[in-house]
């Protein structure tokens, strides 16, 4: 098959889940390649804590963005995975965002209730 740009039939790629109705091509994605960064891992290239990062990815809902996250299910085990494009919706929020201010929106997300004093 050789494809052309001055071809009569136009060619494009099918997304990841999209119908190939149409299309001549379907390109095929291992989803664990593309979705091959943990919260950690997105944590350690932004130089923030994991909760810090989790609070951006929850104000920025990272995880409702299904080119961003994917939970992959290997076995009985389901990894939470995020892309490159998570990455870099990441590090605009960071630019724009006074993470300070979006901690104090989220972090009731990570809290393990009121602390009980001296044992009571």
């Amino acid at each position: 098959m050789r494809i052309s740009k001055d071809a009569p039939a136009a060619v494009r790629i099918a997304k990841p889940g999209e119908d190939a109705v149409g299309s001549l091509l379907k390109q095929e994605v291992n989803l664990w390649d593309k979705f091959n960064m943990s919260r950690d891992d997105l944590a350690e290239k932004l130089a923030l804590s994991g909760p810090r990062t989790h609070a951006l990815i929850y104000e920025l809902a990272i995880q409702d963005d299904a080119e961003c996250y994917r939970e992959l299910k290997r076995k009985r085990q389901i990894f939470k995975g995020y892309s490159h494009k998570a990455l870099d919706r990441l590090r605009d929020g960071m630019k724009t965002l006074n993470l300070d201010e979006v901690w104090q929106r989220q972090k009731h997300r990570f809290g393990a209730g009121a602390r009980k004093r001296n044992g009571r």
